[in-house]
């Protein structure tokens, strides 16, 4: 995010989430003994009141991440912060979050606090920890062009697989509403948008370099450029961005 956040806010006619970044002055250390029941350090405070401040800045509740991930599927743990007393705890949790989604452990060292954006969900998804379904978009950019793009959420990603064992997919579908299937199709159906996205995300491709997935989403105010990473660590990537630099 360090590297294409500064270039992407900036491309005409992209609209992006009201951010603010704030870098941690420390050791992992740090935040591994304060998750074991130690003191915080001094860099951790500095970094929880600079957190705390940005988002009153962006307004309350706010989205919290990282550099590299928000933990989104922890909905209420780690990225959606209703009040500024929930700072800390958020913190701690998008930090375990970091520690177990990787076997080395994401970098923790850059921290944004993002305008949650106004939205219409569809659903709220239980086992996400209450996170709400919205319309969202996958394009895959490179060469200032457009080589694919895909609905975000696959319905296996929601409800599970059919072919499952029945006790896991009982649990996939826990408290889901019984149309969620098409209430996704909604949600996913690709139409007037793709026009307009295509022209955007050519925009975001001729202003940053290389091979990139490039997440939309819809909220009440249109459409907002959320999210960025190597299309060759992305999910959908096309076959032709699989091993581009």
């Amino acid at each position: 995010m360090s590297y294409w956040w500064p270039l992407l806010k900036n491309v005409p006619g992209v609209n992006t989430p009201e951010t603010r970044m704030a870098t941690f002055i420390g050791s992992p250390k740090d935040f591994f003994d304060w998750y074991e029941g130690g003191q915080v350090s001094d860099g951790l405070k500095i970094l929880l009141d600079r957190l705390r401040s940005y988002g009153c800045e962006v307004g309350y509740p706010c989205f919290l991440r990282t550099g590299y991930t928000s933990g989104k599927h922890n909905w209420s743990r780690c990225c959606h912060v209703p009040v500024p007393e929930d700072m800390a705890r958020h913190v701690l949790g998008l930090f375990e979050f970091s520690e177990t989604v990787d076997v080395l452990g994401l970098p923790v060292d850059v921290w944004a606090v993002r305008e949650l954006l106004p939205t219409e969900p569809y659903f709220r998804i239980e086992r996400f920890s209450g996170m709400p379904l919205c319309r969202e978009r996958r394009y895959f950019i490179k060469d200032g062009g457009v080589v694919s793009h895909v609905p975000y959420w696959p319905a296996e990603a929601i409800g599970g697989d059919d072919e499952e064992d029945a006790e896991i997919h009982e649990w996939h579908q826990k408290g889901l509403p019984e149309n969620w299937r098409e209430l996704l199709a909604e949600a996913n159906e690709e139409s007037d948008e793709v026009a307009l996205l295509t022209e955007l995300s050519e925009r975001v491709s001729a202003a940053i370099e290389g091979a990139w997935s490039l997440d939309w989403m819809r909220a009440k105010r249109g459409w907002y450029a959320i999210d960025m990473a190597e299309a060759h660590r992305s999910w959908a990537c096309p076959p032709m961005l699989a091993r581009s630099p």
